[in-house]
């Protein structure tokens, strides 16, 4: 679908517009507020148009093939942009330099519905520093149609723990407790994931002292939750 039903641009509820469909399927409808527009024949590498007026609501697109419907793509008018959403397409990658995960942001309005007139400028930030953004030298980019695009990787284990114990000794003799604390944290993450359960919690026990100290309980709560799972791994 090559249009949709938010409002930002337009110039108010009557104004014409036109609806744009590329599809491989035999036929296209076209469906506004419940409206049918018609049904179209779908001609071979082109697209369907259909004009219509503009109103608040929904627009539906049904794909046909032998007279039954076999798809269909939807939109709704959207709010104002309230926060984003991310979406992977695997639930896990390995930690060999290599394999990649395509993650998907969306930005989404209070009903979790994709603003696409959406263009904020978005910025990515690591929660582990094994992670890493692959093939891409900023962590910020604009929204295009209320979406956005990142490729996540992982450094192989060993050479992120060197890492992080470098890092550790740098953060130490700058006395910066925060930094320290992340990088316990993240060491015992990396013990965690080559089955060292002892040294991970005795990182990880470390990192919860001082985020104790520095007055962060919610990360000290949150450390001592993956502290117990470690204790009671889930079956």
């Amino acid at each position: 679908m090559a249009f949709h039903k938010t409002k930002d641009g337009l110039k108010g509820i009557g104004q014409e517009i036109r609806v744009w469909s590329y599809s491989n399927c035999e036929e296209v409808e076209l469906i506004v507020n419940g409206r049918s527009q018609g049904r179209k024949e779908m001609p071979r590498n082109s697209h369907l148009e259909w004009k219509v007026k503009y109103e608040p609501g929904y627009i539906e697109l049904r794909g046909y093939n032998a007279g039954q419907l076999v798809a269909t793509d939807r939109q709704e008018s959207t709010g104002k942009a309230v926060t984003i959403r991310l979406k992977s397409d695997r639930e896990k990658i390995k930690a060999d330099n290599h394999d990649v995960s395509q993650v998907t942001v969306e930005i989404i309005d209070k009903k979790g519905r994709m603003v696409p007139t959406a263009n904020n400028q978005i910025t990515l930030k690591k929660s582990l520093e094994t992670a890493e953004a692959m093939g891409y030298k900023s962590c910020m980019s604009k929204a295009y149609t209320g979406l956005g695009l990142t490729y996540l990787g992982l450094r192989k284990i060993n050479e992120a723990k060197k890492m992080h114990k470098e890092s550790l000794k740098i953060e130490s003799e700058l006395n910066s407790r925060e930094g320290m604390a992340r990088q316990h944290f993240n060491l015992g993450v990396l013990y965690n994931e080559q089955g060292d359960i002892k040294t991970a919690k005795e990182s990880m026990a470390k990192a919860y002292i001082l985020y104790q100290d520095i007055g962060k309980p919610e990360m000290a709560e949150y450390i001592q939750k993956r502290i117990e799972e470690l204790n009671f791994p889930p079956d």
